[in-house]
């Protein structure tokens, strides 16, 4: 018998050496398996470690949008890069959401308000929350284009600060547009017809409040919430949050919608005082004139449609009383409304809510103004 094959296989530790017939020592194929095995099994590990440190968040650079720059202050949020033209603005500051606090009470002596013709009315102190005067304040009423008080509210729940100030967003003209106001766009057809335009959202913001514009309002929308749809469940639920009880929104432009867009006066100046506590929304809401950051075919600057038309009307001081600004609509089964907010002359606020006038938005409101704020 040959001595090669009766040496018995020496172990060192948990690998087989076999000794071959010329005396060296070789590694048995099953070894050979084992240490390759642990090999990929150890470079698995090191793959995965460095994709998850790669992946962390504390290591992953910030998005930086249109009109952001990264902070230098340990990457914390980041700040707005001010576009050309953008002056300085308020900051962006979301108020606490609460059912009570923006709500406006009775006091025990609620006056009507004589002399007007608007089927609902309503006169509360913003810094106080007291409701002065009133008309059937928590009648349910489609409440036209003050609907896009709650859309600028909701608007700016989503820049997260004022870092989306400087985002672009694409309107294109289509037939929901007709009969609506338009910041931006025109009816096409026309010479010089505007049908499509990349605004920025901080114009939109002031578009939308100044000029009423059902553009910038589908524009926001969808830029922010992805549809229409989606950015009304949101409106919604905002109104939950602040205890509008008589409010329910279908849309985002103020259309009747047969009755399914409707709030009340008590309900629409809730949603108001909230807005002015943002100082971004109260600065888009009191602006007079705003210019456009962007270069745009329609319009270099946007005039505010409430501020103006007082203005006509031989404001915007009636008396003691300052109108600092607001949001005018019209349905025109239910007639004309406004919301806005005036200064007595002690300083006190006051919100301002009419609804039902069949001629104008402003009769009843600069009544009020002269009759029922001091």
């Amino acid at each position: 018998m040959n001595e090669k094959n009766t040496r018995v296989p020496e172990k060192r530790g948990r690998i087989v050496i076999r000794k071959t017939s010329d005396g060296t020592e070789g590694i048995h194929i099953h070894t050979l398996l084992f240490i390759i095995s642990a090999l990929l099994l150890l470079f698995s590990v090191i793959v995965a470690v460095t994709v998850a440190l790669c992946e962390s968040p504390k290591n992953t650079p910030p998005l930086v949008r249109p009109g952001d720059q990264t902070s230098d202050n340990g990457g914390e949020s980041p700040v707005v890069k001010p576009l050309p033209g953008m002056p300085d603005l308020p900051a962006n500051s979301i108020p606490q959401e609460s059912t009570s606090l923006y709500r406006p009470v009775d006091s025990s002596s609620v006056k009507t308000i004589e002399g007007i013709s608007s089927k609902a009315a309503l006169v509360a102190n913003i810094d106080t929350g007291i409701v002065t005067y009133a008309n059937s304040p928590d009648e349910r009423v489609q409440i036209a284009s003050m609907t896009k008080i709650m859309t600028l509210v909701v608007a700016c729940d989503y820049l997260e600060g004022k870092a989306r100030l400087g985002e672009e967003v694409d309107l294109i003209y289509s037939d929901r547009l007709k009969s609506y106001n338009k910041a931006f766009l025109t009816e096409p057809g026309g010479e010089g017809a505007v049908s499509s335009e990349k605004v920025y959202v901080i114009d939109l913001l002031y578009g939308l409040v100044l000029q009423s514009g059902a553009d910038a309002a589908y524009g926001l929308a969808e830029h922010f919430a992805g549809s229409e749809e989606a950015f009304v469940v949101k409106m919604n639920e905002k109104a939950a949050a602040l205890g509008m009880t008589n409010t329910h929104f279908t849309n985002c432009v103020g259309k009747d919608d047969g009755g399914k867009n409707y709030s009340s006066m008590r309900d629409v100046a809730t949603m108001f005082t909230y807005a002015l506590r943002n100082p971004l929304c109260e600065n888009i809401i009191t602006t007079k004139q705003w210019k456009c950051v962007g270069n745009y075919r329609k319009c270099s600057s946007i005039n505010s449609l409430v501020l103006t038309t007082v203005a006509g009307k031989g404001g915007p001081k009636f008396g003691s009383v300052t109108v600092l600004g607001g949001k005018s609509g019209l349905e025109n089964m239910s007639g004309y409304c406004l919301v806005s907010v005036c200064m007595s002359a002690s300083g006190e606020r006051f919100a301002v809510v009419t609804m039902g006038n069949k001629s104008s938005s402003y009769t009843d409101s600069i009544h009020i103004y002269k009759n029922c704020v001091n």
